[in-house]
This record gives structure tokens, sequence and C-alpha cells, in this order.
């Protein structure tokens, strides 16, 4: 191994859009089967989901001897919401899929460690390629006030992923976007007991789900202490793709696609098209420390992947759902 691990910054867009596709599907194969209520279960899964991540990132990172500072919120979530996070015994199958992604990688002498890297002041609470449940009450703050400028709504919207948001539009104007369900997205007041509430939710709708369709939920406790994939190395160029308004009667996939990855180091077709599905390495121009998104340039890649992100997460719902799927709902 390399004496010193290579810092391997982590977006979290993927989170969403895979929420997002995943409550399509739903939508699509149990109408008229399950009487589901989606908006709540989207809202709940997509909490619960970045609290898994960011613990998963930060039991990774507490096992080297690098500085707790580089990462950001080294100490979250609390104890408690971990001890109940670990004791969920059922998961939806793409959602573990996507967590059991994430951990150490070595790749020949060179050891990976994947994080969190801290955010400039300024664009904390507003960049959305790096979204984190601790700064998700704020964020969703400040696009939700109309007091909040107009072109850093519209930039949030363009590339926005949370899977269950609502948007209007002040004056019919559509550069003029604003969030309507905040407490929705987050409740004001997000403690043990709504913790608790979210999983206990979530879990009944999966062991429904389940009931239909095995393939989709998993048993068992998901796998916080393992290795990550190597398609962790793959990184793209920020894209104008979006989860749109959320609504109830046609829920749709996210608007606009990527295409085009790399890695600084080769993989082979399943690790590739692993970390496509992942995609936990967009450009960011808002990291503290330029240097952390080293491993993350073009610049610093040997090979390019062209492979399509929409197929490759549906296609993994597909093979879930059963080969007669429905058309996607659009």
């Amino acid at each position: 191994m390399s004496s010193e691990p290579i810092l391997l910054p982590i977006s979290t867009r993927s989170v969403g859009f895979i929420i997002r596709m995943l409550m399509n599907r739903l939508q699509i194969i149990t109408r008229g089967i399950f009487n589901i209520d989606f908006y709540n279960l989207t809202n709940a899964l997509y909490r619960l989901t970045l609290l898994k991540l960011h613990m998963k990132i930060n039991r990774a990172f507490h096992f080297t001897h690098l500085s707790r500072n580089i990462s950001d919120h080294p100490d979250f979530p609390p104890l408690e919401f971990c001890v109940a996070l670990q004791s969920c015994n059922i998961e939806f199958t793409i959602i573990q899929k996507y967590l059991s992604g994430i951990g150490f990688v070595q790749y020949h002498e060179d050891y990976f460690v994947p994080f969190f890297p801290p955010i400039t002041e300024e664009f904390r609470y507003c960049d959305p390629f790096n979204i984190r449940f601790p700064h998700l009450r704020e964020l969703i703050n400040l696009f939700a006030n109309p007091d909040t400028q107009p072109g850093l709504r519209k930039q949030f919207y363009t590339f926005n992923s949370i899977p269950g948001a609502k948007w209007s539009f002040i004056n019919d104007d559509p550069g003029n976007p604003l969030l309507t369900n905040p407490d929705d997205i987050l409740p004001k007041t997000y403690e043990m007991k709504e913790v608790l509430g979210d999983i206990e939710f979530v879990t009944n709708i999966m062991r429904l789900v389940g009931t239909r369709y095995p393939r989709m939920v998993v048993e068992g406790l998901t796998p916080y202490d393992t290795v990550g994939c190597r398609g962790q190395l793959i990184s793209c160029k920020p894209s104008p793709v979006r989860s749109d308004s959320y609504n109830t009667d046609a829920l749709s996939l996210p608007i606009g696609n990527i295409e085009t990855f790399w890695s600084p180091r080769w993989l082979n077709r399943p690790e590739a098209e692993m970390g496509v599905f992942l995609m936990c390495g967009e450009g960011s121009m808002t990291i503290i420390n330029g240097r952390f998104m080293g491993i993350r340039f073009q610049e610093s890649s040997t090979q390019k992947i062209i492979q399509s992100y929409e197929r490759v997460v549906l296609h993994i719902l597909s093979s879930l759902c059963g080969p007669k799927l429905p058309p996607a709902c659009t």
C-alpha cells in the first residue's frame, strides 16, 4: 500500500436520483395493487439514506490516522441515530447496493479513503452536488425563501436532486423558482422520535413491497464497516440533470442525463458500470481546499468511459422488478 491514503471526495446527487427513479418504478408496478404514500416515502427514504451515507463515510474515515478536521461533520450522526440506523434489518436492494459501494478502496499499492470535504462558507448551504444531511435544513430554508437571490435559486433548481422537492415559479417566471415544501423534506424538529418514525414507516412499506417483488428488498443489516468498490474512482462534469417538481399523479424520471465519465485508474466493465451508478465524483468548485479535488480532475484520468447514467440505474431497477416492467412514467 502507499504510505499515505489518497483522499477521495464524495458527491451526493446520485442519492436523490436513485430514490426518484425507484419511486417512479414503484408507482408504476404497484398501481392498483398497493396503496402507498409515495410522497412521504420519498422524503423519509431520502432523509434516512443521507444519514446512512454520512454514517458510513465517517466510520471509514475514523479508522485512518488523518486529521478529523479534514472531513465535514466528522462526528455526525449522533450515537443514538447510528444505533437506530444500524438496527434496520431490511433495505431497498438498490439503496443497499449504493451504500455498499462506498468505503475504503485499495488499488494495487494505493489506498483511497472516501470523505466529505468541507465546503466554503459562501456555498455551504447551496451546493447542489454536495447535499449532506447536516446542511439540509439550512439549504431548503434558503431555497424556500423568496428573498434569496433568484439566480441562486435557479441554479439549484437546474441541478436539483432532492427527489421530493416541490417548486413553484414566482410571477410564473421560470427563472424565479421557489421551493414550496421544506418542512416535508425535513421537519423543523428532527430528533430521535422522528428518526424512529421514519424507520418504522419505510420498513413497513419495504416489507409490503417485498411480498410481491422480493428482489426489490433485501433482508439483513446493511454492512457499514465494509470496504467499497473501485467504481468510486469515477468522476464526471457537473451536468444540468434535475428531478422536476414532485407530482404524485405522474412522478417523472430525472430530466437530463450524464454519459461521459473518467477514472484515474483503469477499471473493468463491471467496476466502471458500478461507478456510473454511484456517480459520486461530480466536480465542484465549492470545496475549501481545491487540492482535495485533484484526483477528480479530468486531467488526472487514464480511462474515459462512455455510459448512460440513467440507463445503468434503470437497468438495475428493471432487473429487480421483473422482465415485464411497464414503460416509464414520463
